[in-house]
């Protein structure tokens, strides 16, 4: 696969060209992008074969479903043929041995090819994508050409992609990367090669939510490669409000949890060099209360809290 293919895939999931993405993939089921079949594919269970034997038609079979053995049954075979393992030329010679051996056929000039590949499964899962299912990696496929063919990402840089593996034993093994790892690593190990029997799961990426007396309150996506703090957070959300109480800023970590855990912090002196940034982790909420003369009291943190919702795994802030 060319590096510009590459290239030009990435920029559709960071956002270049995210309508070409989706419009590809909406055009055809997700099974369908990907079953142009190269001659070096291997044959495994559930694949169906199409076989034509020349000059002798009635031998013919168009469906030949590989049983879950490896083999499949040609018509007035006595043999079943194991294919599973074997590449189109290996199957050709196999089932034209068979044909001898069985007496259908003398020097029989036999073409076989997948009319529906079934063996290789990736399933794309989660709410991070855009349209979640199951491709057939037909031939090696790397893991942002296979988000490609789902439709991109929902949250570029921020999403957590999970890959599970089954092992030779039936141990599952997993490896876990940002998006943003898999986009600046177009061919390294942030971008594996998948070969069928993956389950790629894409999780929005975790947030920090800022809220209070802010200009922008508001979710605020974490990143690998720039890892956020109260500070750089302060910034995205373009500061506080005129009114803040900064010196009673509430810094929750886990919000919505049942760990959740609340710090008092001096806004003013961290924003203005006297006091260390705070790296902040997914799930932390900086609440700033407002000046106005009252006491903020736990009442009014509550009501702050109350306006995170969790549904299906991600905060939302209403």
């Amino acid at each position: 696969m060319s590096r510009s293919w590459m290239v030009a895939a990435a920029l559709a999931l960071a956002g270049a060209a995210p309508r070409l993405a989706a419009q590809t993939a909406a055009a055809l089921p997700l099974a369908a992008l990907s079953t142009v079949v190269p001659a070096s594919y291997v044959v495994g269970p559930n694949d169906v074969l199409a076989m034509t034997v020349y000059g002798d038609p009635e031998l013919d079979d168009a469906q030949m479903r590989v049983d879950s053995d490896g083999t499949i049954h040609t018509p007035y075979g006595k043999t079943p043929v194991h294919v599973a393992g074997l590449t189109m030329a290996a199957i050709r010679r196999a089932i034209a041995a068979e044909l001898v051996r069985d007496q259908l056929a003398v020097a029989p000039k036999v073409e076989v090819r997948v009319v529906d590949p079934e063996s290789h499964p990736v399933m794309i899962t989660g709410q991070g994508v855009r349209q979640p299912g199951t491709i057939q990696a037909v031939q090696p496929i790397r893991l942002l050409d296979a988000l490609t063919l789902a439709g991109g990402l929902t949250n570029n840089n921020s999403a957590i992609i999970t890959i599970f593996r089954r092992g030779p034993r039936g141990t599952i093994h997993q490896q876990k990367l940002w998006a943003s790892q898999m986009l600046d690593s177009l061919g390294g190990a942030h971008n594996p090669w998948l070969v069928g029997g993956e389950e790629v799961r894409v999780l929005p990426g975790g947030n920090v939510y800022l809220s209070g007396a802010i200009t922008k309150p508001g979710a605020y996506p974490l990143s690998s490669t720039d890892p956020l703090t109260v500070r750089k957070a302060l910034a995205q959300a373009q500061g506080l409000a005129k009114a803040a109480e900064a010196k009673k800023t509430q810094l929750i970590h886990h919000v919505g949890a049942a760990n959740q855990t609340t710090v008092v912090i001096n806004l003013n002196n961290i924003l203005d060099g006297k006091a260390a940034d705070i790296p902040l982790a997914a799930d932390d909420m900086i609440y700033v209360p407002w000046s106005t003369g009252k006491k903020v009291g736990y009442a009014a943190l509550q009501s702050a809290v109350a306006a995170v919702t969790i549904a299906g795994g991600d905060l939302l802030i209403r």
